[in-house]
């Protein structure tokens, strides 16, 4: 590097520490400059540096908060996700597990399906309990097995 080079190098450097000098304490050449201010420009300088600090540290409790209350808002929709896919499940519990069966009648845990000919129709129990009974008084045979048929209740109309 030639001196011509090294004198511009040095003459910008000073350049651009008088223009930042003169942004950072705006008023004109004796508050950025002069000796009577120095203390001032001082208090100046600290009073940012404490404004940056408080201004982080509000930032980083801001990142805090919005992680916790994301992670909030997650937990509550997932609780609410299950919460719906419980309630989907009570309102639509399939048929569960196979119980039993009597000829064209199968009985599950949430349906009893009634297979008669190509075509099957299934009756939801509803909340009800259903068991088929082998040792009733009143029952009809039906291929080496039983079943009572309750007859229905007559109503005059």
């Amino acid at each position: 590097m030639s001196t011509a080079q090294l004198v511009v190098v040095v003459v910008l450097g000073v350049g651009l520490w008088v223009l930042w000098k003169r942004h950072r304490y705006p008023g004109g050449w004796a508050f950025a400059f002069g000796w009577k201010y120095e203390s001032d420009r001082d208090a100046l300088a600290n009073a940012r540096h404490k404004a940056r600090e408080v201004s982080r540290r509000a930032a980083e409790a801001e990142s805090a908060a919005q992680a916790t209350l994301t992670s909030a808002v997650a937990a509550y929709e997932r609780r609410l996700r299950q919460l719906e896919q419980q309630i989907a499940r009570l309102r639509n519990p399939g048929a569960g597990g196979r119980l039993d069966s009597l000829g064209e009648l199968v009985l599950f845990q949430h349906v009893l399906m009634v297979t008669s000919g190509p075509a099957a129709r299934s009756i939801e129990l509803a909340g009800l309990d259903a068991r088929f009974e082998l040792d009733l008084p009143h029952r009809r045979q039906r291929a080496g097995t039983s079943c009572e048929i309750p007859s229905p209740p007559f109503r005059d109309g």
